[in-house]
């Protein structure tokens, strides 16, 4: 598997979470030899979510490749999911990151009320 440099949260879309939309976005990046992110495709997950994901995925930066290498891919998975429906209500979204190597990243969106 190829070392993450660095990772990149995706926003959770406003007319996702105004939509209760949640689940778990499969993104599989092709990777250039200084490890970029030069294209992404989605595998699956829920269509409000899956353009915030590709965004994010683009703006990751994984370790660098042996010349002569074969150019890399990768798996990045984003779910996105609601906190504790028993927690009091918020009047504006709180989201939670949380990074799970290697390549998997957690949000989760506490209860607010829409005004």
């Amino acid at each position: 598997l190829p070392p993450v440099v660095s990772a990149v949260a995706p926003i959770y879309p406003p007319i996702a979470l105004s939509m209760n939309a949640k689940g778990e976005v499969v993104i599989e990046v092709s990777l250039d030899s200084a490890g970029k992110v030069v294209s992404t495709t989605v595998v699956s997950g829920n269509e409000y979510l899956r353009e915030a994901s590709k965004q994010a995925a683009l703006k990751w930066q994984f370790g660098t490749v042996k010349e002569g290498s074969k150019p890399r891919t990768a798996r990045l998975t984003f779910v996105y999911r609601y906190g504790d429906a028993t927690q009091p209500l918020r009047t504006q979204p709180e989201i939670t990151t949380v990074f799970r190597p290697p390549y998997r990243v957690e949000l989760i969106s506490q209860p607010y009320i829409i005004n």
